[in-house]
């Protein structure tokens, strides 16, 4: 343990010394997830902001996510925002598919589409998705089903739902109300999964792949004991 911490200290002056964003990303990234060292958000933040000033779009959304987190040492969600669409300004797609959902939260549907159509233009198969629902919304079959077979080549099921009841597609409020059902038995799993798991407690490595396998089939991503941020939550 010494001698990692050790050479936290001499890479920590190699950065101060060059100013590299990428090595003052990756030590933010170091003290967020406490890989090597104690988790420190004071720590992650301050230096994920160097990182961030430098222009550095992965730094600029990591900031904005610890930013916005539950972790109240470094929460501002003020602040968090500004630097989310600084990071989506900067091409980053993952900030790009938080403003398009932010938008929607708002009630700015046109932000929201072109939040999403940038981010879907770079592959993100949730913005893809997202993107045709809203086309479904607008009774845009044609486009709709263009990004949801573009999301469902990527794996996402509740794209390929869609796809599979093509037909129906033009009864939109039906398809999406089923969708909306889908949401809440995942809900209802996640819910299971953790009630299966006392604080403190581990399960068998059989029980978790078991669980784990059901929650990828209803599109849940993350631990079965901690839930973070991702995409497919605020489907």
């Amino acid at each position: 343990m010494t001698y990692k911490i050790e050479t936290i200290s001499i890479i920590s002056y190699f950065f101060i010394e060059m100013g590299d964003a990428y090595a003052q990303y990756y030590m933010g990234t170091i003290y967020r997830d406490g890989r090597i060292v104690i988790p420190d958000a004071e720590n992650a933040k301050a230096w994920l902001e160097q990182a961030a000033k430098q222009n550095l779009s992965s730094a600029q959304y990591a900031l904005a996510d610890l930013l916005l987190s539950n972790v109240l040492t470094a929460q501002d969600c003020e602040v968090g925002w500004r630097w989310m669409r600084a990071a989506a300004e900067n091409e980053n797609c993952a900030a790009q598919y938080r403003m398009g959902k932010n938008a929607l939260r708002t009630g700015d549907k046109e932000s929201a589409v072109d939040w999403f159509s940038r981010a879907a233009e770079q592959g993100s198969q949730y913005a893809q998705y997202m993107l045709g629902k809203l086309y479904l919304q607008d009774v845009q079959s044609e486009k709709a089903i263009e990004l949801f077979s573009m999301a469902a080549s990527q794996g996402n099921t509740y794209a390929q739902y869609f796809l599979d009841r093509q037909d129906q597609l033009h009864h939109p409020s039906a398809m999406l109300a089923a969708t909306r059902l889908f949401r809440s038995l995942s809900g209802m799993l996640q819910d299971n999964a953790r009630k299966q798991v006392a604080p403190g407690m581990h399960i068998d490595q059989k029980r978790r792949r078991e669980l784990m396998r059901k929650r990828q089939t209803l599109g849940i991503r993350g631990s079965i004991q901690d839930e973070t941020y991702n995409y497919s939550q605020s489907m």
